[in-house]
């Protein structure tokens, strides 16, 4: 990643407009939503250089210029200058996302060196529930990585693949910070609940090999959520793309709740979840075509509590009714 200078255009703390460099407007929508995230605001804006992580990729720049850019932004000052990111030879505002929530993990995380091997085991590591409900998984995930990051935005899956012919079952646990759910096709008034049950419900799949079978079978492949995260991410896949053709843009409606997204049937059977129910703070929108698209962002603002559309480096207020159901919508940022 490299650096550019962003010029910041400010109406009010926290409603900073960021001007748009080489289309870098994908940039822009998603800094938006991150500088209205209040809990990673907050906690990013109090550290100094001295905490981050020099040992990482970026040796602790990327962190170093999100926390300055956090600062003035929400400063109050008239008009600031400071280096931002470009170079990442991405144009879509997920893999963007993905991209520099990365970086920052490692250059906010506190492990710095890998964990020595742990000899004396928990007393529950060989329960059968320990292990089937993600805990153990989860704890070795922990042991590498301790970062605000981490803390609010990574959640955690269970996968779980089931042969075809001998009803086999195999499952394993993965980390998320990101939920990029599919839209269904040929189908009216899809709702977000829609997307994320077909994203739970899996694929089928060819060439898996069966441990009890000893050979490649078809097989099929679901999803169940063991850990939710206290800020939940959830893109939508726009773009598809079919045979060899271009990648093309889906323009479905989604229809998404403001408050109360219960998750809590996403999650798997038995477990006890802290966060279950989130409301929407911020939204990356794209209007447009893939090649000739633009980004802007929907957030609401943690001190006035009102709703805002940001688009590079202007800034204007929104009514309740604007933010719902917006048929631009891409990526939505749900807090518990």
């Amino acid at each position: 990643i490299e650096c550019i200078n962003i010029t910041h255009f400010l109406q009010s703390a926290g409603l900073t407009g960021l001007k748009n460099f080489a289309n870098n407007c994908y940039m822009n929508s998603i800094l938006q939503c991150l500088n209205n995230t209040e809990p990673l605001v907050k906690e990013m804006t109090a550290l100094n250089k001295h905490t981050l992580n020099h040992h990482s990729r970026s040796k602790g720049r990327v962190a170093q210029e999100v926390i300055d850019a956090f600062r003035n932004m929400w400063s109050g000052e008239v008009r600031v200058i400071k280096d931002i990111f470009k170079g990442t030879a991405h144009q879509d505002s997920n893999e963007f996302l993905i991209i520099l929530l990365e970086h920052l993990h490692e250059d906010l995380n506190k492990v710095t060196e890998k964990p020595k091997v742990v000899v004396d085991a928990p007393s529950n590591v060989w329960d059968p529930s320990y292990v089937e409900s993600g805990e153990k998984a989860w704890g070795e995930f922990r042991r590498k990585n301790c970062s605000v990051i981490q803390r609010l935005f990574y959640g955690q899956h269970k996968s779980t693949v089931i042969c075809s012919t001998c009803n086999h079952t195999s499952a394993t646990f993965e980390q998320f910070f990101n939920l990029f759910v599919p839209i269904p096709s040929n189908q009216s008034g899809v709702t977000l609940n829609d997307c994320i049950q077909l994203y739970m419900s899996g694929e089928r799949i060819t060439g898996w090999k069966c441990p009890k079978c000893k050979t490649e079978r078809n097989a099929t492949k679901k999803f169940d959520i063991s850990r939710l995260p206290p800020i939940l991410v959830i893109a939508l896949k726009r773009f598809t793309q079919e045979d060899d053709s271009w990648l093309q843009k889906k323009e479905n409606v989604v229809y998404y709740p403001l408050e109360d997204l219960d998750m809590s049937k996403f999650t798997v059977a038995g477990s006890e979840q802290r966060y279950s129910r989130y409301n929407l703070y911020a939204m990356s929108i794209h209007s447009g075509t893939l090649k000739s698209g633009h980004y802007r962002a929907i957030c609401k603002n943690y001190k006035n509590q009102k709703w805002y559309l940001f688009d590079d480096q202007i800034v204007e207020p929104l009514q309740v009714q604007n933010v719902k159901n917006n048929s631009e919508v891409y990526i939505l940022f749900y807090n518990a």
